[in-house]
């Protein structure tokens, strides 16, 4: 096992949440370096794995967050904020209590579209853990803050992407895991339990990423869009946020049971900028132009930023890099979201806001939710229990499941031999809210919701 301490970062980070820091230094997590079964993935293997063709489809996160709470969910809203993005600590910018050496250097995201969050919440064809995939196309989101009078900089983000599995030892991404009871409890789990995140390689000669699957490609933005080879960073959507998808250069495909990370960090093509210079300034205006990610969080109703909800069965994870290495044993990787604080708060480093395209998998039979039919539950809304009803289209082993909006499996049951039927679930025991409930059968699957009103 591999032990990695963390200790307290000085100083700010994000301009919105004012102080961000790692944990204490004595959080620790250890990286699991032994095969590891992924979390959210069964580890039997059917013999057979027919396929169906699938159309094309965006994933974003940040979407699913918002249905997370449209749904009822433990969160009460979302927020946004935009940190400062330079290629090293050479630059200053201002801050609410003065100006600081920039500190963040890179940020990433890491993407399982297999998540049931992105498959329950959105009815199209969907990527399972058995399933391979391409990724051809990312969307970035951000502020591309200029200096009007610098028309003649072509500025650059580096977006690198790799993939791996969490269960093969030397992949290109790892998995670790947190014990610390403050962690823990940060994120409602027991003592006893501990927090999964994967994490992918940082190398610090490019300044992104890396690996065996590693690629990358050199976007050039500026304020002349006519040097925009290959982003116009005009798309503007609104309160000066930018936004432009491009094409990979080398498609990521992505094998079965792999989650994919996508790094960017941004370096200045201005030959003017010097050691100490100050990019972002307290009036509120860039000496130098700069790329700052836009990053969603979960948030009270006022804007503050609140610790998410955390399933073992969701490995979409946001990542951030700062320098100098005050992560003492984080130098070679990434720094998840959930070893990020803010004045003894939840911090706003959490999801970038990312598109990542899917185009032509193969994708199994679970995706195919007609060969399920007639499933429903009655009463809905429940409130003492509820049956799931279903019929499917030969003979076999049925399993019901009710999930909360988390994917914490609240209750679930088996049938053996059957065409048909209905399972009573009682839901006496169970917090009012929304619920998923989902057949599964010789790998297909159909789902719906049910409210739970006490």
């Amino acid at each position: 096992m591999k032990k990695l301490s963390l200790l307290l970062i000085a100083g700010t980070m994000a301009m919105s949440a004012g102080a961000q820091g790692l944990l204490p230094s004595n959080t620790s997590i250890t990286r699991v370096n032994q095969p590891h079964q992924p979390v959210g993935v069964s580890a039997a293997k059917h013999n057979t794995h027919r396929t169906t063709a699938a159309g094309d489809r965006w994933y974003n996160y940040v979407g699913y967050m918002d249905t997370l709470i449209t749904l009822g969910g433990p969160i009460n809203s979302t927020a946004s904020s935009a940190p400062y993005l330079w290629n090293d600590t050479a630059s200053q910018d201002a801050y609410t209590t003065g100006t600081f050496h920039n500190t963040m250097v890179s940020y990433a995201y890491i993407f399982d579209p297999a998540f049931s969050g992105f498959n329950d919440y959105f009815p199209t064809p969907h990527i399972t853990a058995a399933d391979a995939y391409t990724v051809d196309s990312i969307g970035l989101y951000g502020i591309y803050g200029i200096n009007p009078a610098k028309t003649g900089v072509v500025d650059t983000l580096r977006v690198g992407y790799t993939w791996g599995s969490t269960s093969t030892s030397g992949d290109d991404i790892a998995l670790y895991y947190f014990t610390n009871p403050t962690v823990l409890s940060q994120y409602g789990l027991a003592s006893t339990d501990s927090l999964f995140f994967p994490d992918c390689i940082y190398d610090s000669a490019r300044n992104s990423g890396g690996g065996t699957n590693y690629h990358e490609d050199i976007i050039t933005i500026s304020t002349n869009p006519s040097s925009n080879t290959n982003m116009n960073w005009y798309d503007t959507l609104s309160s000066g946020v930018h936004y432009h998808a491009f094409k990979l250069s080398t498609p990521a495909n992505v094998p079965a049971g792999n989650v994919l990370a996508v790094t960017v960090s941004f370096k200045t093509g201005d030959p003017s900028f010097t050691f100490g210079s100050v990019v972002f300034t307290s009036t509120g205006t860039y000496d130098f132009n700069m790329f700052r990610p836009l990053i969603a969080f979960y948030s009270d109703l006022s804007g503050n930023p609140v610790f998410g909800p955390y399933s073992k069965t969701d490995n979409n994870t946001g990542l951030y890099k700062t320098l100098p290495n005050y992560e003492n044993g984080w130098g070679d990787v990434y720094v998840p979201q959930w070893a990020w604080t803010a004045g003894g708060g939840a911090s706003s480093l959490q999801y970038p806001f990312m598109d990542i395209h899917t185009k032509g998998s193969s994708l199994g039979t679970a995706n195919v939710k007609s060969t399920i039919t007639d499933v429903q539950a009655v009463p809905n809304p429940a409130s003492n229990s509820t049956a799931v009803s279903f019929k499917l289209d030969a003979v076999s082993n049925v399993t019901i499941t009710l999930t909360d909006v988390t994917g914490h499996v609240v209750a679930s049951e088996t049938m053996s031999n059957v065409s048909h039927g209905k399972v009573g679930i009682s839901t006496a025991n169970i917090p009012s809210g929304v619920y998923m409930y989902t057949v599964t059968s010789n790998g297909k699957r159909a789902t719906g919701q049910v409210t739970i009103a006490h």
